[in-house]
């Protein structure tokens, strides 16, 4: 412990410990400190690892408060903090996380029996293709190659499946003209603006088309579909655009496995908003639950100050009201989020790597387009990001710097998707009801 005040001694701190494990303290303590000024010592925590915990992922805080009332503020302020991933233990990987869903523990069904050797079902219904299982259907639709729709329980589950999605509603630094002067974006129109965002909305990153290549059913088993749909998704202009690869798996658990390959081709700008997917849920979703940065938004460049753990939201508080209409509440380093209604019943998101997600009552068209707050108009669905990579939101004169950049270049990456039901334990606890 190093002391870099000049004259004060750490005596007046009261420095406080925590192991957490997967979000969850589990230990905890509190340390006594008096190192002298400009000087410093070993100081030894006494936490333990749980032996044999290798599906676990801990992280040790430690945190500095005032130990009496000050001037300026009063006994327990926080003056400091700082969080240790420790090394020593595996991260959490996805068959971890979702070991309560998987073939050999399956989740119960909407009815509460549980799965018990129920095969799954394929029809095909006009451009709709039907995969049901015991309780749930999804819908793809065969002119698309997209999940459509998805229910759970003959409840309403998603309303608009995941696209691939490169663009977020302009943030302010990105509608200025200040970074401009030392940023080429490769790609400007007249009409368009003078911010950074006028080489996406020449891109036509705003309105992307998908046009489907092919559309195939892989594997059809009793406790396995496979489908795969490959896509050009692309701008108005045609000479701009990306391949992508949609490669679903639906498990007999009601589980969603979409892995998702994109190919940038054509004109493009030197970097991208986001590489993610979009998708919309019922209104009624609007209980966050999330493992990974918090509890305030985060960006790659802004998330030094948010600590990873565990937290819980709604769709409505995550409403940042900025004087301009913009994207807001994004996460990061996020390994799962979990959207519930009030019956428990919702969502469950993972993916095989760190993902970041926002959750929005507008849609992202609205927050694009509205100049002023007054503008917006609540959605009659939950807009609901998922994204693999996602630009910083750098600086008023200066852009975002290079290493949080989304470069448009060849991408891939896999989310699952689980129906939590009422009642039922999900993946990490989440989602349970008493």
């Amino acid at each position: 412990m190093i002391n870099r005040h000049h004259f004060k001694s750490l005596d007046e701190l009261d420095v406080f410990w925590s192991l957490t494990e997967n979000g969850e303290t589990v230990q905890g303590g509190r340390l006594r400190l008096d190192t002298p000024p400009r000087e410093e010592e070993v100081v030894e925590i006494p936490y333990e690892l749980p032996a044999g915990a290798t599906d676990c992922e801990y992280h040790l805080l430690l945190r500095f408060c005032l130990s009496e009332d000050m001037q300026w503020a009063s006994r327990g302020h926080e003056v400091a903090w700082e969080q240790f991933e420790l090394s020593c233990v595996p991260g959490v990987k996805p068959q971890a996380r979702l070991s309560a869903v998987g073939a050999d523990n399956p989740a119960p069904s909407p009815g509460g029996e549980g799965i018990n050797g129920v095969d799954l079902n394929v029809e095909e219904a006009g451009e709709l293709l039907a995969v049901t299982g015991d309780g749930f259907t999804y819908h793809f639709n065969r002119a698309t190659g997209l999940l459509e729709s998805g229910t759970w329980g003959q409840r309403p589950l998603i309303v608009a499946g995941p696209r691939f999605n490169a663009w977020r509603a302009p943030l302010a630094n990105e509608l200025d003209s200040w970074p401009v002067y030392r940023t080429e974006m490769g790609m400007t129109r007249e009409g368009m603006g003078l911010g950074l965002a006028n080489g996406w909305r020449s891109l036509g990153l705003d309105n992307l088309n998908h046009r489907l290549n092919s559309f195939s059913l892989t594997e059809q088993t009793g406790d396995r579909v496979k489908i795969t749909a490959e896509t050009s998704v692309h701008a108005h202009n045609y000479r701009s655009g990306f391949a992508v690869r949609y490669c679903y798996t639906v498990e007999q658990t009601g589980l969603v496995k979409l892995t998702l390959k994109t190919i940038p081709a054509g004109n493009m700008t030197h970097w991208l908003p986001r590489i993610g997917l979009k998708m919309q849920l019922p209104r009624k979703y609007r209980a966050l639950e999330w493992f990974g940065r918090g509890p305030h938004e985060n960006y790659p460049d802004r998330k030094s100050g948010a600590r990873v753990g565990r937290y819980t939201s709604t769709v409505e508080e995550e409403y940042q009201p900025y004087l301009i209409p913009q994207d807001y509440g994004n996460k990061t380093d996020v390994r799962w989020v979990a959207l519930t209604a009030d019956d428990g019943n919702g969502l469950y998101v993972t993916g095989d790597e760190l993902l970041q997600f926002s959750a929005h009552h507008f849609s992202t068209d609205n927050l694009s387009r509205a100049g002023y707050t007054f503008q917006l108009e609540e959605d009659e669905a939950i807009t609901l990001n998922i994204d693999h990579r996602v630009s910083g939101v750098g600086g008023t004169s200066i852009s975002t710097l290079n290493q949080y950049r989304v470069l448009p270049r060849v991408y891939e990456f896999t989310v699952y998707l689980f129906p939590l039901s009422f009642g039922v334990r999900g993946p990490d606890g989440c989602g349970e009801l008493g």
